[in-house]
């Protein structure tokens, strides 16, 4: 997926009345244990629904880097950025398997929702943990079980779309996961699937949200004149999650991995 498609669908990143990264960057920060006063990078920032809790949990003593390599989404987090008077927060374009801080550098890298994007995960894990201080903390949320409804209308796009069916790799698995961290030198490995339900006010809010999300890849490679019947696909595919007020309940797995640097001092 290129950073195109996210420039293209910055403006609408999480901007349609569909409330699902907000909270889980927020538990994210959580899970971090980040405290007042450190120094946090955030990879792959997007829009900041990590960035900024991040820059509340340390407070103005401490210091945010947010690292993203679409132009777009950075010019409107700093622009929001700015917006808060976060003095203590900067966000930059990079790239968020080499973010390019001196070694021992952060307390926390805090990768929200970016690790499977990246081409090479072992190779930016060995990042993270180079810039991390001895014992700093790394957490990552990925996605967990879908929801049968939900990975039904994606299968659904996809093939409308032109796109082979998904090839398994190690974000399917929680046990290969916490092992490619471990090898990568990290220690306290801890992999934990949650169960979040986001509620969808009908078809069109699902719609509307799945090209500000990653969907978009594949809507783009859907021709114009073929848009309406991927639609009815998807609210086909989708009805069955329909609830008796007419709303759309979507349970999303969510994969959290946390861990520590386990370099010696």
């Amino acid at each position: 997926m290129t950073g195109g498609i996210w420039d293209r669908a910055a403006a609408e990143y999480e901007n349609t009345g569909v409330d699902f990264f907000a909270p889980l960057g927020r538990e994210l920060v959580a899970r971090a244990e980040v405290r007042p006063g450190e120094r946090v990078l955030d990879v792959g920032t997007g829009r900041g629904h990590v960035l900024v809790p991040a820059a509340a949990a340390v407070g103005p003593a401490g210091a945010v880097t947010g690292v993203d390599r679409s132009p777009a989404m950075v010019e409107l987090t700093a622009a929001d950025v700015a917006r808060r008077g976060l003095a203590h927060v900067s966000v930059r374009v990079g790239d968020a398997a080499a973010p390019g801080l001196p070694p021992g550098s952060v307390d926390a890298v805090l990768a929200g929702f970016i690790l499977f994007l990246l081409p090479d995960v072992a190779a930016a894990l060995g990042a993270y943990r180079s810039v991390l201080v001895p014992g700093g903390r790394f957490a990552a949320s990925t996605y967990g079980p879908p929801d049968p409804h939900a990975e039904e209308a994606r299968c659904r796009l996809r093939a409308r779309a032109g796109l082979g069916a998904d090839v398994p790799d190690v974000f399917d698995d929680p046990d290969a996961l916490a092992a490619m961290v471990r090898t990568a030198g990290f220690a306290d490995v801890v992999v934990d699937d949650v169960a979040v339900p986001v509620r969808y006010r009908d078809v069109d809010q699902w719609w509307d949200w799945a090209w500000s999300v990653g969907y978009r890849g594949a809507l783009e490679r859907i021709a114009p004149a073929d848009l309406p019947a991927a639609r009815a696909e998807v609210a086909d595919a989708l009805s069955p999650a329909r609830q008796h007020d007419g709303t759309l309940l979507i349970t999303t797995g969510v994969r959290f991995t946390t861990a520590t640097n386990g370099r010696a001092a």
